[in-house]
């Protein structure tokens, strides 16, 4: 019999994998890995088009792997959990 707990986290370990498997989403996360970077930013840095980053963003901010907030420059990205980036060290 498997330990209801270790099941949950099991899939929370699995949906993690699903998001960092996907190159796009590593970029984004390498251009605001210690820092907070506009929308703008992150398009000249990344080389996306705007549908591609709005997509790949908006992913991200529903996992709760980064976070935006909207400055008067606009919309401002970073990540949300400092704890995620360890599982890259």
């Amino acid at each position: 019999m498997t330990d209801p707990k270790l099941e949950e986290l099991r899939d929370i370990q699995a949906e993690t994998c699903k998001t960092f498997g996907n190159p796009k989403r590593l970029f984004i996360l390498e251009s605001i890995w210690d820092k907070k970077v506009s929308y703008v930013e992150l398009l000249k840095i990344t080389g996306f088009d705007k549908v591609t980053l709005t997509q790949q963003t908006a992913f991200m901010r529903r996992k709760g792997i980064i976070k935006g907030e909207r400055t008067a420059d606009g919309l401002v990205f970073s990540v949300c959990n400092p704890k995620i980036l360890k599982a890259f060290d």
